[in-house]
């Protein structure tokens, strides 16, 4: 059992560190999404959308194919912490 929470502490840990943003997009740009595969950062440049280097198109949400879902490193942790995750909503 032990092992199991020390599993859950590094986890957390690496879930904390993460910041999430979801990019909403109009629908005669979200119809260029390719519903096959996570796009890349030339990709969703190509879309138009603007965001700062580092951020990775990690997840599809089938439902709301228009909204795409980004995740990168925190910038403002020193040392790894457990801190709630933040989340940012952005329509292009």
């Amino acid at each position: 059992m032990g092992e199991s929470l020390e599993q859950l502490g590094n986890l957390l840990t690496i879930i904390t560190r993460k910041v999430s943003r979801h990019v909403i997009l109009p629908p005669d740009i979200a119809r260029h999404v390719p519903k096959t595969h996570l796009i890349t950062e030339t990709e969703w440049r190509n879309l138009g959308v603007q965001q700062s280097p580092g951020w990775v198109h990690y997840m599809m949400h089938g439902p709301e194919p228009h909204v795409l879902l980004f995740r990168r490193l925190r910038s403002d942790l020193e040392t790894p912490r457990r801190i709630p995750q933040t989340e940012e909503i952005i329509s292009c």
